[in-house]
């Protein structure tokens, strides 16, 4: 099977909830992957309940018909966080970013720490593949889901390596029997002049 993942578009800064809604150029970059992914001859669509993530997939899902399956294991690392500051938006010098540059796995504490959270990332996965054999499946999450995916399959442990840009995509093969290669990282060009 094929697995192409798709990160969110761009969401609105939001101080009271760490799952805002797209913004205005994150609904265009929905879009956008939209159009680029109806050539692709796609069989099922999964999203990350957060609202980013399934906002990104709705054209896409109205354009060809299919229903959005909803799974709550590929929701971002920063679910129970109080708020959602883009990364274009962060203070350099702020309380976060130099939180993160002590520590960066810091941000996975409320998961239980790295180790739980690739448990998960794997668990997800694993699922996936399993109830989608021989199909082509798009899988609309989010950053950090996406580089611990890709840090699982080429064997690495620094996921902060990989970032993903906004709609990008990765594509993976994959089958039941626990192959996993990649195909792609990070395409962008059906949306780069929409990429601040």
């Amino acid at each position: 099977m094929e697995l192409i993942f798709v990160r969110h578009g761009r969401p609105e800064r939001d101080d009271s909830s760490a799952n805002p809604p797209l913004a205005d150029i994150g609904h265009q970059q929905a879009e956008r992957v939209s159009a680029f992914l109806q050539g692709e001859q796609i069989d099922h669509v999964i999203a990350s309940t957060m609202t980013r993530a399934h906002q990104t997939a709705e054209p896409f899902a109205k354009a060809t018909g299919m229903t959005i399956e909803l799974r709550d294991d590929i929701r971002e690392v920063d679910e129970h966080s109080g708020n959602y500051v883009p990364s274009e938006e962060m203070d350099p010098d702020g309380e976060f970013l130099q939180q993160w540059k002590d520590d960066p796995y810091f941000l996975f504490a409320d998961h239980g720490g790295w180790e739980a959270w690739k448990t998960r990332i794997t668990t997800a996965v694993d699922d996936i593949v399993a109830n989608n054999s021989g199909k082509r499946v798009a899988v609309f999450c989010h950053g950090m889901v996406m580089a611990s995916v890709h840090c699982l399959i080429i064997g690495s442990e620094t996921p902060f390596d990989y970032l993903v840009d906004y709609t990008g995509i990765a594509r993976y093969k994959a089958n039941s029997a626990g192959l996993r290669t990649v195909v792609s990282w990070n395409e962008t060009g059906h949306v780069r002049e929409l990429l601040g």
